[in-house]
């Protein structure tokens, strides 16, 4: 980015020994600072932009070897999914094909406008190397923006292409389908195959240190908007239903009230971003009608989830 990260590091307080540590963990609070803060420092409007331009496509050192060695771009994709958990404690990339499209759902763990859109924009930016580097760059359809359109689009029109739609509902990117099974021609499908045993483990690996409720919390919030049942959520931690019930009764919580919790912590985070109607942020927490989420927000709180939601803010 043209900016010494020794300076950088200074400007924001973090020891460089921390930051390098690959295995390091920060809270959201502390990431989204930092995001804010290179923001500031460069002095670069478009900084989330210019990150996943000149940057490796994921901030992880198995990411680019899968990639480049994926014999599909459905390969790249399955790859990229795979390490979401070794990134953060809760997906940012949803993936969905019907029919002839696919389409990234981006949903940034950020908890400040300003964050948000330095984590889309490198989320859409790297999305669309992908399929460049996979030679599908005619394949993209239309890209989705959940916030206000900049004063100056220049950057997103170079970098994303002329399919750019801002003040959407949802950040999506969509795509042809059919471009998910063409043949990177210098794939090395032994080496990817190796790759992904090891990212395997390594998401093992991360998910074990979390707390067992924490594994939970991970993997329900995950599903969203599905509830995950507990005979799913069970059998994708390895265990028995009664094993499941019992460990968690162990901390004085039912399954029921945990879903519940994840609930109740995801409403709350889109309300007070202020970019979703409230319809929106009731189908997102995982309740089939308003009106059940009107009568669980105010077990929650009290109030009416109208009355939390913040005002839409326009970022840039």
């Amino acid at each position: 980015m043209g900016t010494p990260g020794t300076a950088f590091l200074a400007n924001s307080g973090l020891e460089a020994a921390r930051v390098g540590d690959a295995r390091a963990w920060f809270s959201l609070d502390e990431f989204d600072a930092l995001l804010v803060s290179a923001l500031r420092f460069t002095g670069d409007p478009m900084f989330g932009l210019h990150w996943g331009e000149r940057s490796p496509m994921m901030q992880f050192d198995l990411g680019p070897a899968l990639i480049a060695s994926a014999p599909t771009l459905r390969n790249g994709i399955e790859s990229i999914l795979q390490m979401q958990p070794l990134l953060a404690t809760r997906e940012e990339l949803r993936f969905d094909v019907q029919r002839d499209r696919a389409t990234f759902e981006c949903r940034p763990l950020t908890t400040s406008p300003l964050a948000t859109r330095v984590r889309t924009e490198l989320l859409l930016v790297c999305m669309t190397r992908l399929l460049r580097y996979f030679g599908q760059a005619d394949a993209i359809r239309r890209i989705d923006i959940a916030y206000a359109q900049p004063d100056d689009v220049s950057e997103y029109t170079r970098l994303l292409g002329r399919h750019v739609h801002f003040d959407q509902v949802r950040t999506t990117f969509t795509f042809d389908s059919a471009a998910l099974d063409t043949k990177h021609p210098n794939h090395n499908a032994e080496l990817h195959q190796v790759l992904r045993a090891r990212t395997e483990q390594e998401r093992n690996q991360a998910l074990g240190k979390l707390s067992y409720t924490e594994q939970l919390n991970t993997l329900v919030r995950a599903t969203l908007p599905s509830l995950l049942s507990m005979t799913d959520a069970a059998r994708l931690l390895q265990t028995s239903e009664r094993s499941l019930r019992r460990r968690l009764a162990g901390e004085n919580l039912s399954y029921s009230q945990l879903v519940d919790d994840v609930q109740r912590t995801l409403a709350h985070e889109l309300l007070e971003l202020g970019t979703q109607t409230v319809k929106e942020v009731a189908y997102k927490s995982g309740f089939s009608s308003v009106s059940g989420f009107h009568r669980a927000f105010r077990r929650w709180t009290g109030s009416s989830p109208a009355r939390e939601r913040a005002p839409r803010a326009r970022v840039g």
